[in-house]
């Protein structure tokens, strides 16, 4: 029924779409590991607080020192 298809897509809600593709991505990490002071500074002004994607999720840079680093990683599969 031509009616019915065009409820369900009257009933699409983008905002909870990005609300829920965003609650997936707050879950993810990374840790890079620079060569340089002044390498990880250049690539901790520029990428801090981008957006990924049309997600409304925003990359959130931290430094993990290294006495710390096995604690984090630890038990997590690397990939």
């Amino acid at each position: 029924n031509q009616n019915d298809s065009t409820n369900n897509e009257s009933d699409f809600d983008p905002e909870k779409l990005r609300a829920y593709e965003a609650s997936k991505l707050r879950y993810y990490f990374a840790v890079a590991e620079f060569n340089s002071t002044k390498a990880a500074d250049v690539v901790y002004k520029e990428v801090d607080g981008l957006e990924l994607g049309h997600s409304s999720a925003s990359v959130d840079l931290r430094v993990i020192p290294r006495d710390a680093l096995n604690g984090t990683i630890e038990n997590r599969t690397v990939r």
